[in-house]
């Protein structure tokens, strides 16, 4: 479903942060005009992390990595690494092994 092997960074204007289950869902305008659809942790996640919910919202400059669905008419992104978010904010998925990708 998502190329878990090709991150994608995305940079452009959230145009809404949804703070619920299962996923907090952004929607980011990028530079380009496109919309996409960001899945991020969930609620229980972000608190372990002391991240509260004011940390981002609508109109904020963010930049964003993650990796995007296999079909690239499909506005998603998901599997986030990182997030750089206004005042020199940043959140960074806690390491993770490296997926197994091979050349096919």
């Amino acid at each position: 479903m998502f190329d878990s092997c090709k991150p994608t960074t995305l940079e452009g204007e959230i145009n809404s942060v949804e703070w619920a289950n299962p996923h907090i869902v952004i929607s980011l305008r990028t530079q380009d005009v496109a919309d996409y659809r960001i899945e991020w942790y969930n609620l229980i996640q972000l608190e372990r992390e002391r991240i509260p919910t004011e940390t981002l919202k609508a109109g904020d400059h963010v930049t964003i990595t993650g990796h995007a669905m296999r079909d690239p008419n499909i506005k998603v992104l998901s599997l986030l690494s990182e997030i750089q978010g206004p005042d020199g904010w940043t959140w960074q998925r806690p390491r993770q092994p490296p997926a197994s990708c091979t050349a096919g």
